[in-house]
């Protein structure tokens, strides 16, 4: 069993991070983008990450579909915004 199989068994979120390697690995954009890497490195505060990586796989899951959320969101306003240009 290689190292990414045995992250995911953990069960601790680690699947953010394992995303965000193969994406720099392969040269693609990050998930969430630049806003979601400066999350990363900063969070809230030091005490997040002396709560382990548990607590802080978590936070980054959040904010990961926090962030997919509002593009979404974007995405399907933009969408509306042609249909509705189509039709007028």
């Amino acid at each position: 069993m290689d190292l990414r199989d045995q992250l995911f068994l953990a069960a601790e979120n680690w699947d953010v991070w394992i995303r965000w390697y193969e994406a720099i690995l392969e040269g693609r954009p990050t998930p969430g983008g630049a806003e979601l890497d400066i999350y990363r490195v900063t969070l809230e505060s030091e005490a997040d990450w002396k709560k382990g990586s548990a607590h802080v796989n978590a936070l980054i899951m959040k904010k990961e579909e926090e962030i997919a959320g509002r593009s979404d969101s974007q995405k399907s306003a933009g969408a509306t915004q042609d249909a509705l240009k189509t039709l007028l």
